[in-house]
């Protein structure tokens, strides 16, 4: 179930709670043929609800993208390969809610990396990992 702000005139007046945006329209729809008039403007605002979980490390598979500490890692691939990879071009964001709660519930979440782990975030062409 999503929840929905509903503004009604420019001013936050209330909520909806449906199971889509098609859902809360509708019945965004139906306040607006009851109110006869008095809204002249009207817009749902869905509600992101905050991650209830943490990702110290985890794989976003959607998006083929490390994630750490709920933020997205670049990639390591060479510059001259102008790679267009999840990771470079949202390096540092903030994963959405639904994508940390998932990683963090299917995959196992370490305290502290392994040199192993290290290397696959960290490494370099130098890299003398085993």
């Amino acid at each position: 179930m999503k929840q929905f702000e509903v503004h009604v005139n420019g001013r936050m007046s209330g909520y909806i709670a449906a199971e889509s945006l098609l859902l809360a329209e509708l019945e965004a729809t139906r306040l607006w043929n009851e109110s006869r008039g008095c809204i002249n403007y009207l817009e749902l605002v869905e509600i992101t609800p905050p991650a209830k979980h943490k990702v110290v490390l985890g794989f976003d598979y959607d998006n083929q993208a490390w994630i750490q500490n709920d933020r997205y890692l670049r990639c390591h691939h060479p510059a001259e390969m102008n790679c267009q990879c999840y990771g470079r071009l949202h390096n540092g964001e903030l994963a959405d809610a639904e994508t940390i709660n998932n990683i963090a519930t299917t995959q196992p979440q370490a305290q502290t990396l392994t040199v192993e782990e290290n290397c696959i975030i960290n490494h370099s062409r130098d890299c003398e990992c085993a």
